[in-house]
């Protein structure tokens, strides 16, 4: 089931056990200082994509700032996280080298975990959270009118797989990451790692650029880019926004045909169930005992009423009258 695939709110963690990656007002504890300071510049790094009433997917959400952020503002919010294993996309350097990484990056991320969980019950987040492979996200998750990538695909081996997977839940990406200057104009990613620096924890550099193609690869027509400062331990840094969000007509029917199969998925799986059937055996039974047309019709149908098996007269259905 559906809700089997997010994770149950766990204990709230111990404040103490808490690393706080983006600085947070949290009830009751104030003004938590993390290491980056995004208060001033949230709709910048969203891109300014309304967001009220829509469902978004955010991949990677740290201490849970921008899921906080996001919730302010109307959304309804998935987030998705790595789980403890492997706990972090490495960059596979020697083995005697990561084998002093490993330990203390995972317990790294379960004190993340834990500021996200902190977060999540001191503001009474509705927000769900599924641990699992960003580089496949399962379609049960469902459709998404926003996926957000915030300055997440720089610490991911293959930051275009996790485009892809989110272009085919989603009506509107947005990415953001940190501007190099050089690298801007030419559609590239520059690797971060080499034999001397030992950057285990990062991948690539971007140019706004790179992701614009692959978007127009994917068929989204004529991605936006924004640029705006962000702060880290109180320096300023520039970032860029990529928002996709209009589709070409090619990509707009096959997302068209991919919610027909979807649709389709979900008759096929209804019809297959327990209570489906309950309801056909009932259909066949009361052609039977209640015939159309007949007194027993009527009191058959106000007894499916009471019940809320169908609707009551000037109900839609599917609705549950107010009490």
């Amino acid at each position: 089931m559906v809700h089997d695939l997010y994770v149950q709110p766990p204990m709230v963690p111990e404040f103490k056990d808490c690393h706080y990656y983006h600085t947070v007002e949290i009830p009751g504890h104030g003004l938590v200082e993390g290491l980056w300071d995004l208060r001033q510049g949230v709709d910048d790094y969203l891109g300014h994509v309304p967001l009220v009433g829509r469902r978004v997917l955010e991949i990677g959400p740290a201490s849970g700032f921008l899921t906080i952020e996001m919730e302010k503002r109307g959304a309804e919010v998935v987030a998705v996280e790595v789980p403890d294993d492997p706990g972090w996309d490495f960059v596979p350097y020697s083995a005697p080298f990561m084998g002093s990484i490993y330990g203390p990056r995972r317990e790294g991320m379960r004190s993340l975990k834990n500021s996200f969980w902190f977060t999540h019950a001191a503001h009474q987040s509705k927000a769900k959270l599924w641990y699992g492979d960003v580089y496949n996200l399962p379609e049960a998750l469902d459709r998404f009118d926003v996926a957000v990538m915030g300055a997440v695909l720089l610490h991911c081996h293959s930051p275009l797989r996790i485009i892809e997977q989110c272009a085919k839940l989603a009506e509107t990406l947005v990415i953001t990451d940190m501007l190099v200057p050089q690298l801007v104009g030419q559609p590239v990613c520059r690797l971060v790692p080499n034999r001397d620096n030992r950057k285990w924890d990062t991948w690539w550099e971007f140019s706004p650029d790179f992701f614009i193609q692959f978007l127009e690869v994917l068929g989204f027509a004529t991605p936006t880019v924004t640029t705006h400062v962000q702060y880290y331990l109180g320096q300023p840094y520039t970032f860029f926004t990529v928002v996709a969000g209009s589709l070409s007509p090619e990509r707009a029917n096959e997302q068209l045909t991919r919610r027909l199969r979807a649709s389709e998925a979900r008759w096929a799986a209804l019809e297959a169930s327990a209570s489906w059937r309950v309801v056909q055996h009932l259909q066949r039974w009361r052609q039977v005992v209640a015939p159309a047309g007949s007194r027993r019709a009527g009191l058959w149908r106000v007894a499916l009423r009471r019940a809320r098996i169908v609707p009551a007269e000037g109900e839609s259905a599917g609705q549950t009258p107010p009490e």
